[in-house]
């Protein structure tokens, strides 16, 4: 069986500092980031797209994470590890998955598990549970916990709670290969999900969902006066999202995934450090990055997610195409480092 990053052989105090490096390197530019993420389907395809939107270069990896990796919380307070006496959490993967970060193994951005479930975040203020007498976690080694633990949306929302999360100011779009979606919010310290009927434009940026559902009949693709779409702010880009979902039959695009990339390159800010979809059904995760727009892409069914198997990483920026299912290597802390090194020294 294979360990983690938040169980490698080091003292707590070591493991704790590593992460805090980590998260020194990479979280220091997130308040100036901006996301749009959204769920598409036609017919049986469901994909997730997400657009990071950053004002400087955030380097990172794609990680393969397999089942069977015993793993344990990184006690956790807002941007940063804390230290805490008690007994922490601890899980076994069951699900393998392949996730981007750029803080390091099990602290991630967005990923899908093999089972077709897509966790996503986006910044938002939020106020999460008080303090209970358990260790917090951060969000980003949340979003992994679920993909670990949870094959379906349902099952993401009933083991929310399993973690007491004190994390980033973000809030979330889980989706799964049945197509059920729901964003995640918390508010007056409690996860508030909107689903089904609460959730009509199954898309997230970096309002509210009631505030920016609410401004869409203002908007003049939605019968308004104002066109609020044309703005590349959070309510822009919602409703401009919106409104391409709705109008999908109309865009020239060949098949799912690229209407996808081409309602994510009509909302991009010309920020956009990486652009992702995940397509639910094909179980295939397909990125670009400003240095090649050309996709790369890995498929859950082509990497190695059994038991015992290691975990492997390619640099988000790599700079080939097409399957980089070639270009995986072994994952190394040293890999990590240099990624978020090299963001430093673009800073």
């Amino acid at each position: 069986m294979t360990t983690g990053l938040s169980d490698l052989r080091l003292s707590p105090a070591a493991r704790l500092a590593f992460a805090a490096a980590l998260l020194a390197a990479c979280l220091a530019a997130r308040p100036a980031a901006a996301c749009t993420v959204f769920a598409l389907s036609q017919g049986d395809t469901i994909v997730v797209g997400r657009n990071l939107d950053i004002d400087e270069p955030l380097p990172g990896a794609v990680l393969v994470n397999p089942r069977g990796v015993t793993k344990s919380l990184v006690p956790w307070r807002g941007y940063g590890p804390v230290a805490y006496e008690g007994e922490v959490p601890s899980w076994t993967s069951r699900l393998g998955s392949v996730t981007f970060t750029c803080w390091g193994r099990d602290f991630i951005e967005s990923g899908m598990n093999e089972r077709g479930l897509v966790v996503a975040e986006a910044n938002l203020p939020a106020e999460f549970p008080p303090d209970d007498g358990r260790p917090g976690a951060s969000c980003a080694q949340w979003m992994q916990y679920l993909l670990d633990t949870c094959a379906t949306v349902d099952e993401a929302l009933a083991h929310a709670g399993d973690l007491r999360v004190d994390g980033e100011d973000w809030h979330f779009m889980l989706t799964d290969s049945a197509g059920d979606c729901a964003v995640v919010e918390f508010i007056d310290g409690r996860a508030v999900a909107y689903r089904g009927n609460d959730l009509p434009h199954r898309a997230m940026t970096n309002s509210a969902h009631v505030s920016v559902t609410g401004q869409l009949p203002l908007d003049v693709r939605f019968g308004g006066e104002v066109d609020i779409g044309a703005g590349d702010d959070s309510y822009g880009r919602f409703v401009r999202v919106a409104a391409l979902m709705r109008d999908i039959g109309l865009l020239d695009c060949d098949g799912t995934a690229d209407c996808a990339f081409h309602i994510l390159d009509s909302v991009a800010t010309g920020e956009t450090a990486r652009s992702v979809v995940y397509d639910t059904s094909t179980r295939r995760v397909v990125w670009k990055t400003p240095g090649g727009r050309e996709p790369k892409w890995l498929d859950l069914a082509s990497v190695r997610l059994d038991d015992g198997s290691p975990t492997v990483m390619v640099a988000i920026e790599t700079g080939m195409v097409g399957d980089a299912t070639v270009a995986l290597e072994q994952f190394s802390e040293d890999a990590l480092r240099s990624l978020a090194g090299r963001h430093e020294d673009r800073r």
